[in-house]
C-alpha cells in the first residue's frame, strides 16, 4: 500500500474495516466496511477517523423516529449530545484538543441519541450541564451526570495532583490506591499539608 495507512480490521463506531477498495472522485482512499448491524458500506478513511461516518446509515434511521416525535433537534439534550460528539470527533472543534485530542472517547452506546437520552434523562433545568465525574475518563453512562456549575467547579478541584515518590496522581486515584477516604485527603490539603504528609500520615492523625 506504499504510504497509505492500513486500517484493515480496525473499528470506527459501528464499522469494522474489511479491505481497501480504491479512490473516490476526490482521489481519497476508500474502504469497504462491515457494520455491526450486518450490512456493508464504502467510505473514506478520513470520514472514519474523524467520526463523520460511524455506521452504514443505521444510526440515522434509529435516531429519526425520536426526532420526529417530540425529541427534535431543538431540545437542550440533543444539543448537549451533538456538542459532546463534536468535542470528541471533530478535530476542527475549538475544544477538541482538550477532549478527543487527549484520548477521551464516547461509549459506543452513546453513538445513538435515544440511548444517550434514556441513560441521562431530561436535564433538570437550564442551570445544569453534562459533567464527567472523572475528568480523566470519557463520556459514558457510568461517568456522566447532570450537574450545576458549582458542582462542576468542585469536581475540577478534586483533580488536584499530588506527587509521592515520583508518582503523580489525582485525589481520587490516590484514595483508591491507598485505600483511604477521599474526604480525608481533601481536608488535609485544605489545611496546607504537604503532598507527602497528606498521603502518608496515619488516618488517626487529626487535622
Amino acid at each position: 500500500m506504499g504510504k497509505i495507512k492500513d486500517i484493515t480490521n480496525k473499528t470506527f463506531g459501528r464499522l469494522t474495516v474489511i479491505e481497501i477498495v480504491g479512490k473516490d472522485k476526490h482521489r481519497c482512499i476508500t474502504w469497504k466496511c462491515k457494520c455491526s448491524c450486518g450490512k456493508y458500506t464504502i467510505t473514506t478513511g478520513t470520514r472514519l477517523r474523524s467520526g463523520m461516518t460511524k455506521s452504514c446509515g443505521c444510526l440515522v434511521k434509529e435516531n429519526k423516529p425520536l426526532l420526529t416525535h417530540g425529541l427534535s433537534k431543538k431540545t437542550p439534550e440533543y444539543f448537549v449530545w451533538v456538542t459532546m460528539r463534536q468535542r470528541i470527533n471533530n478535530k476542527k472543534d475549538k475544544h477538541y484538543l482538550d477532549y478527543g485530542g487527549r484520548g477521551l472517547t464516547i461509549s459506543k452506546e452513546w453513538d445513538n441519541y435515544p440511548a444517550f437520552l434514556k441513560d441521562m434523562g431530561r436535564r433538570p433545568n437550564n442551570k445544569y450541564s453534562l459533567e464527567r465525574i472523572d475528568n480523566n475518563k470519557g463520556y459514558s453512562k457510568n461517568n456522566c451526570k447532570w450537574a450545576t456549575a458549582k458542582e462542576q467547579t468542585n469536581n475540577q478541584r478534586s483533580n488536584h495532583k499530588l506527587t509521592l515518590n515520583g508518582k503523580t496522581q489525582n485525589i481520587s486515584q490516590w484514595a483508591e490506591e491507598l485505600d483511604v477516604p477521599y474526604s480525608r485527603i481533601l481536608s488535609r490539603l485544605r489545611y496546607g499539608w504537604s503532598d507527602e504528609r497528606t498521603l502518608t500520615a496515619p488516618l488517626r492523625d487529626r487535622i
